[in-house]
């Protein structure tokens, strides 16, 4: 069968990952945006994100730099890895197997998770702009339940290839799955599951 034969490409894979990058790049975008004071995103976004947090105020919503810098991070960091799903399109093991059939700790489905996340992501940061306390609270559960679920999924795969990755002495791959991926995605849950708690304490305040 074709989707036997790991030296051909998942074309399915292929346009996951370059999906993923898109909707990515769009969603930080977006959160870019949303991130100007009101006058200068007016027709996109009637208020800025940090503004309807500073309405919402309790004692223990983060400071504005913390929340900068910390989705700063965690966006760059998800970005890398994004990246180095990209690269492995193009890397090939001494048998001429595509790296990313052999070794899908990437697997298809942690791209479709990650697609949901970015794009629940989009529709928070416009019912948040927007006001929309309640319908942004449940948006937010919808952005953290995917990341869990990529978790689980790349967890499993990556048990299933990691003795592998060592017999064939891809140490540096090992290090990169662990920094990248697996740490990437799972920051992003944490402080996601964060935000959502901070969702849930401000909706009363709405």
């Amino acid at each position: 069968m074709y989707f036997a034969d790991k030296t051909k490409h998942n074309w399915f894979v292929v346009a996951l990952i370059l999906s993923n990058i898109l909707i990515y790049v769009t969603m930080l975008g977006f959160n870019i945006l949303s991130s100007f004071p009101i006058n200068s995103t007016t027709k996109i976004f009637p208020t800025d994100v940090g503004g309807i947090s500073n309405d919402y105020f309790i004692e223990v919503t983060p400071a504005s730099w913390v929340f900068s810098t910390v989705w700063t991070i965690i966006f760059i960091w998800n970005g890398l890895w994004l990246i180095y799903a990209f690269v492995n399109i193009f890397r090939r093991l001494k048998d001429n197997t595509l790296f990313y059939r052999k070794f899908d700790f990437l697997n298809f489905g942690v791209f479709i998770a990650f697609i949901v996340n970015n794009l629940s992501i989009i529709a928070w940061l416009f019912l948040w702009s927007n006001k929309f306390a309640g319908w942004a609270l449940f948006v937010i559960v919808l952005c953290v339940i995917p990341l869990n679920v990529a978790l689980f999924i790349f967890y499993r795969k990556f048990d299933e290839c990691k003795e592998e990755l060592r017999e064939r002495r891809l140490i540096v791959d090992l290090v990169i799955i662990r920094i990248l991926p697996q740490n990437g995605l799972a920051t992003f849950a944490t402080w996601l599951t964060l935000a959502t708690n901070l969702n849930f304490a401000t909706f009363p305040a709405s």
